[in-house]
């Protein structure tokens, strides 16, 4: 069966600021990528649409609320896949 991503958890955690590459595996097809509003200021991402295959790295600005903090990123293919969630969660620093 195909899959959007590749070799990815669902799940990741992160200790510091840092940057996560996400291998979408869309052939010719096209993908979009949806951060949710209110993590938009620490949870970057460049390139939030295109088609093919591409590693999108994810930038993760250090953490210093003094809490743990969650973002849920929508990987969404405009083929017969389903959209995948990745959940970010990251340690306060």
């Amino acid at each position: 069966m195909p899959k959007l991503i590749d070799n990815q958890s669902e799940h990741i955690h992160l200790l510091k600021g840092s940057t996560v590459n996400i291998n979408l595996k869309a052939g010719s097809d096209g993908w979009w990528i949806i951060v949710p509003d209110s993590t938009k200021s620490w949870c970057v991402i460049t390139k939030i649409y295109g088609s093919g295959d591409y590693q999108v790295p994810v930038k993760f600005k250090l953490n210093a609320t003094g809490a743990h903090r969650t973002s849920v990123v929508t990987l969404n293919p405009t083929f017969s896949l389903k959209p995948v969630q990745l959940t970010f969660t990251q340690s306060a620093n």
